[in-house]
């Protein structure tokens, strides 16, 4: 520190107000204590003044600190105020430290963080001079709280007995306090890497002013606290972070930064003739095939436009997608690999999951400072706020936990009940989820319900919903991939080793994958870099001839689906699907028009998903019935049951169920084959049955 007296540092902080910050005291001293008590000082401009001065606020936060607010309280104001409880705040540090990083030799240093607000505690008071009232004699005494513990005085400044004292509130002096936890963003972290987490206390006029799921930087003091289990004290230490200010990112993308060299880039490439191709090849490429499920994966991560409409309604840009596939990886490799690109990505299982952990909760907290009841915690919906959700074994999630998956992929935010009190967080986030047949592959004679865990109303959420299945693979192909991208990996982890060269083939005939052969062509880092910088600088529109396009698929296919009856899921909401999907495209070239190519580059995908929810289950898919109602057709076995009604009912009477059960027997079904028939020919409207008759055909 400056060995300068206390004074003389004091002095110079009045002479650094009087230069910078003039008019923003005078602002203060007349809002001041009802709407302002801190005055935010930026760090860098009191380098700026004085740099020693500066670098002792970092080294030496706390005496700096006392020595800071007084200045403030002896600064020369033109009203008679006094700012006798007015904060000095310092923000805009050089530089943030990781919360995985932090370790003692930070300890009593000013460092600034950036993260998540995990979980917050409510708002509560904090006592900073308790006023205790001898019970002998009446004397107050005045004990500053300065620490967690809770101080008492020795003895009665009046009568010098060891009271009894009582706590007397009215005259003791309060501030509001609260704790957060700051869990660090998941854009930083490794592939595998768990998030970390610190946890910060912040007081009076700042408590409060964030929530659950916020980016933040916090400016504050690295602390240590003694760990116990109640009767002995341990000798390791926990972290914590004493707050000194605190700033809510508006940036929602603010960990994904940019050089001006990035964005040259970044617009040069989006008018190259090739992007979609190169995009496309850049998600998954360790994946065979299934180029139109990554396009919809592509989208997904460039996401359409959030809008208001003049009537208060809202329609979301996040686009969901769904993918259903046998356990073979190929779904859970698209969703890990999508996950990897996006921004504020988190990525969960459903086997893992509760609904709380999805969405959010408030939730009773003893630990907390204060005993404060309730501490709110942010799940993963949350967490992913402009960003996406990666979901794993979606139908392993609880009946909970999917009702509230599906309320919040629609809403775009959580509610959370507190006591009597409702609270909403935002969860503006996309959902890339896989589900799996519990038996590994789907069974045509299993309602899809029971295979893979989803309710009909969650489907319906859904943008983009594609099943993979290995009936239309060349397993030659699929085989010659993985085995040239396993190859070109061993040649790439030999280079990595020192000494390390690549196979050479051995004759003439043998040949080896390059080790970078099947490398993206566009990196994570920078395809994630690509998509943010679309959302914040590209909000195309649609232009009458894509406008046209849309609306001519739109009536064709709603046309097809009155003339074939059937629970075939086209409606109003499809249509918002393909406004999304058409913007998204748009934004992959950064224009800002949306253009026929875009709406029919929407429709390909579009076209890809309703084929794999709308084909029979002759070709070995699944129909529309499959996904939207939970069941599974086949169709032979719908058209047998069918024909045999008809041969046993006459003019007079229907067919008996019980001979249309024996009968379908003896042609080789199975007594549950039949039922599930007739059920889907009943629900399709083709059967029916009256009141005291048998089965009649329509």
């Amino acid at each position: 520190m400056a060995t300068a007296g206390n004074t003389e540092l004091i002095d110079r902080f009045r002479e650094f107000y009087r230069e910078y910050y003039r008019n923003e005291i005078g602002e203060l001293a007349q809002q001041y204590p009802n709407d302002q008590k801190s005055l935010y000082v930026d760090w860098k401009e009191l380098q700026q003044f004085d740099p020693d001065l500066a670098d002792d606020y970092r080294t030496k936060p706390e005496q700096v600190q006392e020595y800071a607010e007084e200045a403030l309280r002896l600064y020369e104001l033109p009203v008679e105020v006094s700012l006798g409880q007015a904060h000095v705040r310092v923000r805009n540090l050089p530089n943030t430290e990781p919360i995985r990083d932090l370790r003692h030799e930070h300890h009593g240093n000013l460092i600034a963080i950036q993260g998540t607000v995990r979980g917050a505690t409510d708002v509560r008071p904090i006592v900073i001079e308790a006023a205790f009232e001898c019970q002998r004699c009446g004397t107050l005494t005045r004990i500053p709280q300065v620490h967690s513990e809770f101080q008492e005085p020795h003895e009665c400044q009046g009568c010098e007995r060891q009271g009894p004292f009582r706590l007397n509130t009215n005259q003791s002096q309060f501030i509001d306090g609260q704790q957060l936890r700051i869990q660090e963003n998941y854009a930083g972290l490794r592939g595998g890497e768990d998030p970390q987490y610190v946890d910060v206390y912040i007081e009076d006029d700042i408590a409060g002013t964030v929530t659950a799921g916020e980016q933040v930087t916090v400016n504050g003091i690295l602390k240590l606290d003694q760990q116990s289990d109640g009767r002995q004290q341990s000798s390791r230490f926990d972290l914590y972070i004493d707050g000194l200010s605190l700033e809510a990112d508006t940036d929602p993308y603010a960990e994904v930064t940019f050089s001006d060299d990035t964005r040259e880039e970044i617009v040069s490439q989006s008018a190259e003739p090739d992007i979609y191709e190169q995009l496309i090849d850049s998600i998954a490429p360790s994946v065979h095939d299934n180029e139109t499920i990554k396009l919809g994966i592509l989208l997904q991560l460039f996401g359409g436009i959030d809008k208001e409409f003049p009537d208060g309604a809202q329609s979301r840009g996040n686009i969901h997608t769904l993918l259903l596939g046998p356990s073979n990886g190929t779904v859970d490799r698209l969703v890990e690999q999508g996950a990897s690109v996006a921004p504020r990505a988190v990525s969960i299982s459903g086997t893992e999951t509760t609904s709380a952990g999805l969405t959010a909760a408030a939730t009773p907290s003893s630990d907390a400072p204060g005993d404060d009841p309730w501490t709110l915690k942010a799940g993963a919906m949350v967490m992913a706020d402009h960003g996406l959700l990666g979901l794993h074994e979606a139908g392993a999630l609880s009946n909970d936990a999917l009702a509230a998956l599906g309320r919040t992929m629609d809403a775009q935010e959580v509610q959370v009940s507190k006591a009597s009190q409702t609270q909403s967080l935002r969860a503006n986030t996309a959902v890339l989820a896989a589900g799996t047949p519990s038996s590994g592959g789907f069974d045509q004679y299993q309602p899809l319900r029971q295979q893979i865990g989803l309710t009909p109303e969650l489907v319906s959420q859904f943008d983009l919903v594609f099943t993979i299945t290995d009936d239309d693979v060349d397993d030659a192909d699929v085989a010659d991939h993985l085995i040239d991208v396993a190859r070109a990996a061993e040649g790439a982890i030999g280079m990595e080793h020192e000494h390390g060269t690549p196979p050479e083939p051995k004759s003439e005939t043998a040949s080896f994958p390059a080790p970078d052969e099947f490398a993206p062509p566009v990196e994570a880092k920078q395809l994630r870099q690509y998509a943010v910088f679309a959302r914040q600088h590209c909000f195309p529109a649609i232009t009458d001839a894509a406008k046209e396009r849309l609306t001519e698929f739109y009536v064709e296919v709603r046309k097809e689906q009155s003339d074939e009856p059937g629970p075939l899921a086209v409606t109003e909401q499809t249509l918002e699907s393909l406004i999304r999907l058409t913007e998204a495209s748009a934004r992959v070239r950064l224009a800002d028009m949306a253009e026929e190519a875009d709406a029919e580059r929407a429709i390909e995908v579009m076209e890809a998903s309703l084929e794999d929810t709308g084909a029979v289950i002759d070709s070995g898919e699944l129909d529309a019935e499959t996904i939207v109602s939970g069941e599974v057709e086949d169709a032979s076995n719908e058209e047998l049951v069918l024909s045999m009604i008809k041969e046993l009912e006459t003019s007079d009477q229907g067919a008996s169920p019980e001979k249309l059960l024996a009968a379908g027997i003896e042609a080789g079904l199975s007594e549950t084959e039949v039922k599930q028939a007739l059920k889907n020919v009943k629900q399709r409207g083709k059967v029916y049955k009256p009141e005291g008759g048998g089965l009649r055909s329509t």
